[in-house]
């Protein structure tokens, strides 16, 4: 007896929800741990515009979001993890320079500050000043005004200054090998002055019988032997590192990985196409990005104040108060991924469409060379045997997993699940 009984009804819908419940568990893990296994690519300049409109006032959120729309965005940035990584070096320059002692390290410290001043005030002015992205002269002002996207020179430096902060990796490797380099540097720059100032101690210990200078130098050629070990192996590390990246926190591990979801759907082929059309028209994805960006900022607003409340409160009512009002807000934070669970499969939907159309655009063009395969293959004596291979092909990319029907019927889905988990 045959054991193949046609599809099972429901089958496909429990199918698709145990891989939806999957990708849930999965990404509520990398959110919890901070860390994205895998490639960890740039968020592309829209994806980053769009975060930096969620997390900004609503008078500029609503003028970045027309801008994006019309393809008017900021001047091609693209290194997004070098922008964050430079911004926060600088807040630490800034923010040790009081503490830090003089000498030589305080000077190697500010000559940093102002290599990273210049740097990011270089980007700044590509932001904030271009006349690319902005309209130059009171014509092009008022054009602007009449569309709905001028900007003034306050709110693009509020841009630059959002767009410093774009979701992006934690410089495990590069950063760390540079600040030991930098303090390793720092200390040879403080040994070498003291072995000046050990010598000149040597001079005048001829005539006071004094040796102290001398053990100051000792002392500091192993504190800066030591640190370069530590340099030379924080290379090793970073070598062999695991793939993957770590972020700064939950909250922008999920605001990457929407970027990331959205511009891989954006660039899909399949999703431009017409067969998509109507999807297009059902779901604003650029909005939707918007809207978690600034869901996610005000919940990890809120989470740090509670935060900041609860080690500041002294009794056991206040501190249980604030755990009420902080489980109050885990339902937002299982919405947010859900949200983030629909971009994911709209975009791998998409991966396996975008596929599924390579492999047939192959089949077609080794099939529109058949004319000149035959008369080859024919005096070789092969001829049926190549024919069946390349019928073989076509109907492999005709019945192959990236089938657009599938893929629409999870589409359809994911946006209503996208759209249910706003609440809408």
């Amino acid at each position: 007896m045959s054991m193949d009984r046609g599809p099972v009804p429901g089958a496909s819908q429990q199918d698709g929800d145990a891989q939806r419940a999957g990708r849930v568990a999965a990404l509520h893990t990398w959110c919890a741990r901070s860390v994205v296994p895998g490639p960890v690519p740039d968020l592309s300049d829209l994806a980053a515009l769009y975060i930096a409109a969620g997390r900004s006032g609503d008078a500029l959120r609503e003028v970045l979001t027309v801008r994006a729309r019309a393809g008017i965005g900021v001047p091609t940035i693209g290194d997004y993890t070098g922008l964050r990584d430079d911004a926060e070096r600088l807040r630490a320059c800034d923010t040790g320079a009081g503490a830090a002692p003089g000498g030589a390290r305080a000077m190697l410290r500010n000559h940093r500050a102002d290599l990273l001043r210049r740097r990011l005030g270089a980007t700044r002015s590509r932001v904030a000043a271009s006349l690319i992205v902005h309209g130059g002269g009171l014509r092009g002002v008022r054009r602007e005004r009449r569309e709905g996207i001028h900007l003034t020179l306050d709110q693009r430096e509020q841009v630059f200054g959002l767009l410093c902060w774009t979701p992006a990796p934690v410089s495990q490797g590069r950063g760390r090998i540079v600040g030991f380099g930098q303090a390793a540097v720092t200390d040879l720059v403080d040994m070498a002055a003291a072995k000046w100032d050990a010598a000149a101690g040597r001079r005048a210990a001829a005539d006071r019988g004094e040796g102290s200078a001398r053990g100051a130098a000792a002392a500091a050629v192993p504190a800066a032997l030591q640190r370069i070990e530590r340099w030379a192996g924080a290379g090793e590390q970073a070598q062999h590192a695991q793939p993957g990246a770590s972020f700064h926190d939950s909250y922008e591990t999920l605001v990457y990985l929407c970027g990331r979801y959205f511009d891989r759907i954006r660039r899909s082929e399949a999703w431009n196409s017409e067969a998509f059309a109507v999807h297009r028209g059902r779901v604003d994805l650029a909005r939707e990005l918007v809207e978690l960006a600034r869901d996610a900022a005000e919940l990890q607003s809120l989470a740090g104040e509670l935060a900041a409340a609860r080690s500041a409160a002294s009794g056991g009512r206040a501190l249980g108060e604030i755990d009420a009002r902080s489980r109050a807000l885990r339902p937002v934070w299982d919405r947010l991924v859900e949200r983030l669970v629909s971009f994911d499969r709209i975009a791998e939907a998409m991966g396996r469409l975008d596929a599924g159309l390579r492999a047939e655009s192959a089949a077609q063009r080794a099939e529109s060379l058949d004319d000149r395969i035959d008369g080859l293959v024919g005096r070789t004596g092969g001829r049926m045997l190549l024919a069946d291979d390349l019928h073989r092909l076509g109907e492999e990319a005709d019945s192959g997993d990236w089938n657009a029907l599938g893929c629409r019927s999870q589409v359809e889905r994911e946006i209503e699940e996208l759209t249910t988990a706003r609440g809408r």
